[in-house]
């Protein structure tokens, strides 16, 4: 039994996918993205993170149908994204792209993806953040410097985060585009596979907490300033600050959780009852400054 994925895997083409499989009796023995067409990185971390959590997958691998679009696959490559698939799928449709995968360190607007595991990888992922926010923000989208280091200070501790909160790797994927009609934006997704918002703050939260403990309001809490669930008071700055920075830029920030998701900035929402999402991503848009209202 395959399983679609939707043609454009977006933030909203991601909810579709977790939905199809929701519906399903038992879990596909693969996911078929061969009529995407489009994929940012958000959608492409959220079929990362499928692969990563053997327990979403009922401890077996599935398998994974490539796009049949060139240029869709080319980028997954690019990206680092294709190499986090094949260790994590059985894919079908690698063959050509490793001269893409060559090409990745001289694509200008590419964070590329890789895991996060421990304080030596996030100490090469703020310097690969670093370099790019410097070229994303500065160059690209024309921000100030002061504005790039506040964001790789804050995007460090939400990389911190997915270690010491998650149980389970993280992964951040970032990329310039050119807006339909628009100007450039920045899109930044970071994801895991670990325990979740909820289980993560419930130990020092849950028990006190006024109204009903749940995934909606375990992610309301989490944007508060000093809220944390290691209990150190240096820490729960992250998700606050980048959200206070995201505010002041114009641009929105996701973060999705368990059953529920909250954008705050741009066009805020609240959403529960999704599909169970094993982690907790983050993704993010800046605009160009130009754009910034």
């Amino acid at each position: 039994m395959l399983v679609l994925a939707p043609p454009r895997l977006d933030e909203a083409g991601a909810e579709e996918l977790l939905e199809r499989l929701a519906r399903l009796p038992r879990p596909p023995e693969a996911i078929d993205c061969s009529t995407v067409r489009f994929a940012d990185p958000c959608g492409a971390l959220m079929l990362v993170a499928i692969g990563l959590s053997a327990p979403f997958r009922g401890g077996h691998a599935w398998g994974l149908v490539l796009p049949r679009e060139g240029a869709v696959r080319s980028w997954l490559a690019r990206c680092g994204v294709l190499r986090l698939l094949e260790e994590h799928f059985v894919v079908d449709g690698t063959s050509g792209e490793e001269a893409a995968r060559r090409d990745a360190d001289r694509d200008p607007v590419l964070l590329e993806a890789a895991l996060v595991r421990d304080g030596a990888d996030i100490h090469r992922a703020v310097a690969r953040i670093k370099a790019r926010a410097d070229l994303l923000l500065v160059s690209r989208l024309g921000y100030s410097g002061l504005a790039a280091d506040r964001f790789t200070v804050a995007m460090a501790e939400i990389c911190q985060n997915a270690v010491d909160h998650s149980g389970s790797p993280g992964v951040a994927l970032a990329q310039c585009y050119l807006r339909a009609g628009g100007g450039p934006e920045i899109r930044l997704a970071v994801a895991d596979v670990g325990i979740g918002v909820r289980a993560s703050l419930a130990p020092r939260y849950a028990g006190g907490y006024p109204g009903t403990w749940d995934d909606r309001a375990a992610i309301g809490l989490a944007f508060e300033s000093g809220v944390t669930g290691t209990g150190d008071s240096d820490r729960g700055l992250g998700l606050a600050a980048v959200a206070d920075l995201v505010r002041a830029w114009g641009g929105a920030l996701r973060l999705r959780s368990g059953t529920a998701a909250r954008v705050v900035g741009a066009h805020p929402s609240e959403r529960s009852g999704l599909p169970h999402f094993p982690g907790t991503q983050v993704s993010i848009r800046l605009p160009h400054a130009a754009d910034r209202r």
